[in-house]
């Protein structure tokens, strides 16, 4: 299969930007509502494990 020189950076640069409105911006909108502050929103992320 033949790939253009770049195609994956492309792709990956096309998925965070998608990522990025799709689940940050109404998360960071959410959070605002609540009150909670990006210290408290970076805590959160961090808290746990990924399954």
């Amino acid at each position: 299969m033949f790939v253009c020189a770049g195609a994956k950076e492309v792709l990956l640069t096309q998925r965070k930007e998608e990522f990025y409105n799709r689940f940050i911006v109404p998360l960071k909108k959410e959070a605002q509502h609540l009150g909670i502050t990006v210290n408290e929103l970076k805590e959160l992320l961090d808290k746990g494990e990924i399954k």
